[in-house]
């Protein structure tokens, strides 16, 4: 979360810088945004997925989010251009080759935004692997950084997590869902015409 004194300044009417996760205030000041934890690809991954910022829809009863984000770099500088490609399980937590998975490129303030549904969850054995999107994100003179999104107040994160390869105890990965503000609505407006309800922010952190 933004630092207490950058808050501060809410009592002035300005309002709070955005937090980007990574970023390093331990000693009162900012060094510098940690490279995204890594994740495992999994067996689903695709190359090549159709270019378009909406994916998984289903029916006006589905519980569809919007994602967005900016691509940063280890002096939290955004990088222009990067190129993201997403995939995830259906609601009924089932991958198919041809659907749930996209790519696009966030635009010169590294900026992404796209909208899709609530990943379902799926068994490994005899337990549930927590709800999460994949990301590959790549950019010209970067490391790539691959990695997966999870969900706040998961029962299955971490040790409950039957995926012994996976990194879904970092807390770096685990982001809260919130309400849509009235910026996102006007951004959610630009990408589909049915509502969305959730919200949730993740910024990739890649470095040279």
């Amino acid at each position: 979360m933004p630092s207490p004194i950058v808050c501060l300044f809410l009592l002035l009417g300005i309002a709070c810088a955005q937090f980007v996760p990574g970023t390093d205030t331990g000693n009162g000041h900012q060094d510098g945004c940690s490279v995204t934890p890594g994740d495992d690809l999994g067996p689903y991954y695709v190359p090549n997925t159709p270019v378009s910022r909406t994916m998984c829809f289903g029916t006006a009863e589905d519980d569809y989010m919007f994602v967005k984000g900016t691509v940063y770099d280890v002096h939290c500088h955004p990088v222009h251009g990067a190129n993201v490609e997403v995939w995830q399980a259906d609601k009924t937590g089932l991958y198919f080759d041809d659907r749930c998975r996209v790519q696009f490129t966030a635009d010169q303030q590294g900026a992404f935004s796209f909208v899709t549904t609530m990943p379902g969850k799926y068994k490994l054995g005899y337990y549930y692997r927590p709800a999460h999107i994949h990301y590959r994100v790549t950019a010209h003179g970067y490391r790539e950084v691959v990695t997966q999104q999870y969900f706040s107040h998961d029962p299955s994160l971490g040790v409950n997590d039957p995926c012994g390869e996976c990194n879904s105890g970092s807390a770096e990965l685990i982001l809260d869902v919130r309400a849509p503000t009235a910026d996102d609505l006007l951004q959610i407006a630009q990408l589909v015409s049915f509502p969305v309800n959730k919200v949730v922010e993740f910024n990739p952190v890649m470095s040279h």
